[in-house]
C-alpha cells in the first residue's frame, strides 16, 4: 500500500508529517494478518532555492489498542496452550511451537490432515466426524481425544475450535487451542471406580447381626446399618418407626384398639 505524503507544511525552516498509512506485512495479503501503522517525518531541503526532502526519521509502531503482526507472533507461540489454524478447505496450516514441542513433529509432518496421525485409533473416527461436522455448519465445537506425545504415550486433550472472519466478515477458516487434561481424567475415571466397587460391596456378602441389625465392616468393627450404608453409597436416611415397633414402645396409645 503505498504512503501518502503531505507537502502543506513545507516551508523554510518547518518539517512536516507524512500522513500515517497501513502497511500490510511483507508476503502477507491484508486479510492474513494484522497490519503494522508506519508513520513518517521529513524536512524540506533547499538547494539552490529549490525544495528538496529528506527523510530524517522512520517510526513504525502498533496502532493504539493493537498489535504489530511479529507481536502477534511471539504471544502465539509462547502461549501455554496448543493452538491450530485451518483454512477454508478444513485443512490445517499453522501450528504453533507448543503444539510441536507435544508432538515431537515437524510442522510440515503436521500441516493438512497430517496431525491425525497422532490421533488414537480408537478415537480418531469419532474425533474427525465432530471435527468436520461442526466445519460444515460452522458452529463452535468442543472434544475429548488421545493424542501421542513425543515420547509415545497418548494423552488426552481437549481440544476447543471456533470459527474466523477476515476484515471484510468473510468465512476464513477455524483457530483451535488444546491443553492437556490426562489428569483430570484420570481422576474422573478413579473416582468411578471407587464409586463403583463400594456399590458392589454392597451387593456383596453383608455380615449382620440377627440382634440389634448392625454390620460389621471390613475393618472388624460393627456399625449402625444406616451409618455403614451412609459410608458406601450416596443413599441418604430419615427416622421413623413402624407400626410394630410402635406398639412395643407406645403400648398405651393402642390400648383402645384391644
Amino acid at each position: 500500500m503505498a504512503t501518502v505524503l503531505s507537502l502543506s507544511g513545507l516551508t523554510r525552516g518547518n518539517c512536516a508529517a507524512i500522513s500515517v498509512t497501513e502497511a500490510p506485512h511483507r508476503d502477507r495479503t491484508p486479510a492474513q494478518v494484522p497490519r503494522n501503522w508506519q508513520g513518517r517525518r521529513i524536512v524540506p531541503v533547499y538547494i539552490t532555492g529549490l525544495p528538496y526532502v529528506r527523510l530524517c526519521e522512520h517510526v513504525t509502531n502498533m496502532k493504539k489498542g493493537k498489535l504489530s503482526y511479529d507481536e502477534y507472533m511471539i504471544l502465539v507461540e509462547n502461549a501455554p496452550i496448543m493452538i491450530w489454524r485451518a483454512n477454508t478447505s478444513a485443512e490445517c496450516d499453522y501450528f504453533n511451537q507448543q503444539w510441536l514441542n507435544f508432538t515431537g513433529r515437524q510442522i510440515e509432518q503436521e500441516l493438512g490432515n497430517g496431525w491425525a496421525e497422532g490421533v488414537f485409533s480408537e478415537d480418531l473416527e469419532r474425533c474427525l466426524e465432530i471435527y468436520l461436522s461442526s466445519f460444515a455448519k460452522r458452529a463452535i465445537f468442543e472434544m475429548e481425544y488421545r493424542l501421542r506425545r513425543y515420547d509415545g504415550e497418548y494423552r488426552w486433550i481437549f481440544d476447543r475450535g471456533v470459527p474466523f472472519e477476515d476484515e471484510r466478515g468473510n468465512f476464513s477458516g477455524y483457530i483451535g487451542s488444546c491443553i492437556d487434561v490426562t489428569e483430570s481424567i484420570n481422576a474422573r475415571k478413579l473416582m468411578l471406580l471407587e464409586r463403583d466397587s463400594e456399590i458392589r460391596t454392597l451387593r456383596g456378602m453383608l455380615p449382620i447381626c440377627s440382634s440389634c441389625k448392625k454390620i460389621r465392616d471390613d475393618k472388624g468393627y460393627w456399625n449402625q446399618i444406616e451409618v455403614y450404608i451412609s459410608k458406601h453409597s450416596e443413599a441418604e436416611f430419615t427416622h421413623g418407626t413402624c407400626p410394630e415397633c410402635a406398639r412395643k414402645l407406645y403400648p398405651e396409645l393402642y390400648d383402645d384398639e384391644k
